[in-house]
C-alpha cells in the first residue's frame, strides 16, 4: 500500500515523522502534503553516499547519517546494485532467490551502528513532536525496534517493511515483529505483501 493511500484509508494525521532508511527522500512531497513540512520530518540514512547526496540536494531537510540497530556494534554495510535500495548491514540470503538480479555491489567495512534512542539523546531531538515512524531498512527493522523501546511511547503508529522469509540473514520475520510490537502496545492493522517475493509493508498502531 502506498503511503498516501495508507494515510487516507486510516485517516492518519501525523504531527511529525521519523523516517529510517531515507534513500533519496522520495516521500518528501507526500509528507509535506500530509501536513509535515521539512521541520516536522527527520530522515535517517545509513549509506553515507546517499546521505551526502541528500544534504546537497535538499539542504532544508533534517537528515542524519546513522545505521540504526539494537546496539552499538561494528558492521559491514552492504551496498546493492539497484541504486542501493536493498542495502543493509545484514547479508543477503533468500533475497538472492527472490531478486536474483539484485547483487552486492560493494561493502563499506567497519562502520558503527547506533540505536534510535542514542541518536535522539545525541542530537537532543524532542520526541514529543514526532508521532509516526516509518522504516525501510531491509530486514533490520526488528533490530532497530529493539533499540528504541524507551521512546516507542511517543509514537501513535508506524509503517514498516516486513519479511515473511529470511531475505536477509538474521532478519526479523513478520510474526516476531508483530509479537514484539504487541508487547509494546502496537497492533497490526494493515499489511500488503509484494506478491511472492517475501516482503511487504505493515501498518501498526495503538488504536
Amino acid at each position: 500500500m502506498l503511503i498516501p493511500d495508507l494515510f487516507q484509508k486510516w485517516n492518519i494525521k501525523p504531527t511529525g515523522i521519523i523516517h529510517i532508511g531515507a534513500h533519496r527522500c522520495e516521500e518528501r512531497d507526500i509528507y509535506n502534503n500530509a501536513g509535515c513540512d521539512d521541520s516536522k520530518v527527520i530522515w535517517i540514512e545509513g549509506n553515507k553516499e546517499l546521505y551526502d547526496e541528500m544534504k546537497i540536494k535538499l539542504p532544508a531537510i533534517q537528515i542524519y547519517d546513522a545505521i540504526i540497530s539494537d546496539s552499538v556494534s561494528i558492521v559491514d554495510f552492504i551496498i546493492t546494485n539497484n541504486e542501493g535500495m536493498s542495502s543493509s548491514f545484514l547479508e543477503l540470503k533468500e533475497h538472492l532467490i527472490s531478486h536474483p538480479d539484485c547483487l552486492e555491489e560493494k561493502r563499506i567495512k567497519n562502520l558503527q551502528t547506533t540505536t534510535l534512542t542514542t541518536l535522539v539523546e545525541q542530537y537532543n531531538i524532542d520526541m514529543s513532536k514526532y508521532n509516526f515512524l516509518i522504516m525501510d531498512i531491509q530486514g533490520a527493522e526488528l533490530h532497530a525496534l529493539k533499540g528504541m523501546t524507551e521512546i516507542l511511547k511517543h509514537f501513535d503508529g508506524m509503517y514498516i517493511e516486513v519479511n515473511d522469509r529470511e531475505l536477509y540473514k538474521d532478519c526479523g520475520l513478520l510474526p516476531d515483529v508483530t509479537k514484539f510490537l504487541s508487547e509494546h502496545g502496537f497492533f497490526l492493522r494493515d499489511i500488503q505483501m509484494a506478491g511472492n517475493f517475501g516482503w511487504g509493508d505493515a501498518y501498526y498502531s495503538r488504536i
